[in-house]
């Protein structure tokens, strides 16, 4: 009744003794409980609507860069040094196994092979000649007129050229080597993908002359980040794509390295079957994996899920609850029945079941006391205009 004659009355032009009357402590009521109510509500803490972490397993899919390499290859080098004369292969000719791919002048190991048949022949001579005299010496003992002395130095000087002569074969032998060494071939048939020196060059021995890629099948080579080291493994099966050609086919890992290479990633080796592809093309490969654990939050829960920095608020639960700040990593979005979510990793500090700030969070601060209200309530005062 009072609330309805303070309604009329304010429309109403009032005497002085009327307006002091309304005016007293005890009526005062046409507008101070309403004040009052609007003091409260507006030191309230924020409303909030909260969502529930859930827990999910999905499909992950690991896609790594990699190149095309022939499983057969060598850089070729020579087992001897010298001063090279041929090399009459160049790089993207295709050559057969025992092909000759390089010369290095070998007339120094060919006189080397001389000088030595030429020492054998002459030592050659020196033992007959010390057969004749050991026979000479051992009849002069067997009339009396050399002694047991005479035939040992003999015998001595035998056996020492025989000594001597075998030196000299092995000396021969590993002349004879060389010479055949100063030729490089073609340990397969392959590519030459490669070229290092060119003909009047010195090279050493063991230095790269030329890189040669065999035709016995493909490889791809790839890095593997520290994530996937847990789950990946040899005979894992992948998908293999040339981006250049658009063909794909089915690769197996021959070998996965457990210690990092200079990138600091972990060298990949990959078996590719069927494809049509050469050595130093561009590959892509796909490692699928079910049933990767995850955590989901409805996509409204993530401040800046593209940015550099998403978070999100979780719920401290306590008389009144508080919020706090959560740094959270994004591994991407989920279709679930129409409404997008955000996947997280279980590794966060969050865990199934934590209640998360759904909508409401532009006022909050960290440590800040909130009201929990549902969706339909959040929504309800949205269409009344009050966005508390």
């Amino acid at each position: 009744m009072m609330n309805a004659f303070c309604r009329r009355a304010s429309g109403l032009t009032l005497s002085p003794a009327l307006a002091a009357l309304l005016l007293a402590p005890g009526l005062s009521a046409c507008g101070g409980s309403v004040a009052a109510d609007q003091g409260t509500e507006a030191n309230a803490p924020p409303r909030v609507e909260v969502s529930v972490v859930r827990e999910a397993s999905a499909e992950e899919t690991l896609v790594l860069h990699g190149t095309v390499r022939a499983a057969d290859r060598a850089n070729l080098a020579f087992a001897v040094g010298g001063r090279l004369l041929q090399r009459p292969v160049e790089v993207g000719e295709r050559v057969e196994a025992g092909q000759v791919l390089a010369r290095v002048d070998a007339r120094p190991f060919r006189n080397a092979a001389s000088a030595a048949r030429a020492q054998i022949a002459e030592l050659d001579a020196q033992a007959a000649q010390l057969r004749r005299d050991e026979e000479r010496v051992a009849a002069l003992e067997a009339s009396g007129a050399a002694s047991t002395a005479d035939v040992e130095q003999t015998r001595t000087g035998t056996a020492r050229l025989d000594a001597s002569r075998d030196a000299t074969r092995a000396q021969l032998a590993e002349a004879r080597r060389q010479v055949g060494a100063a030729v490089l071939r073609a340990p397969y048939a392959g590519v030459v993908r490669a070229v290092f020196a060119e003909p009047g060059a010195v090279v050493a021995p063991g230095t790269p002359v030329l890189a040669l890629a065999g035709e016995g099948g493909l490889e791809v080579e790839a890095e593997v980040p520290e994530a996937a080291l847990s789950w990946l493994r040899e005979g894992l099966a992948a998908s293999v794509e040339i981006p250049a050609t658009g063909t794909r086919a089915e690769g197996t890992v021959l070998a996965l390295a457990r210690a990092a290479g200079p990138s600091g990633l972990f060298p990949l080796r990959l078996r590719l079957e069927g494809m049509e592809a050469f050595p130093g093309q561009g590959a892509l490969l796909r490692f699928a994996r079910s049933g990767v654990p995850e955590l989901r939050v409805p996509l409204g829960a993530v401040v800046d899920p593209s940015g550099d920095a998403p978070e999100l608020w979780r719920i401290v639960e306590g008389s009144p609850p508080r919020v706090e700040r959560v740094a959270v990593a994004v591994r991407g979005l989920r279709d679930a029945e129409g409404a997008p979510e955000v996947a997280l990793p279980r590794s966060l500090p969050l865990a199934a079941g934590d209640r998360v700030v759904l909508r409401g969070q532009r006022p909050l601060l960290d440590g800040d006391a909130v009201r929990l209200g549902t969706a339909s309530a959040m929504q309800a005062r949205a269409v009344e205009g009050d966005g508390r």
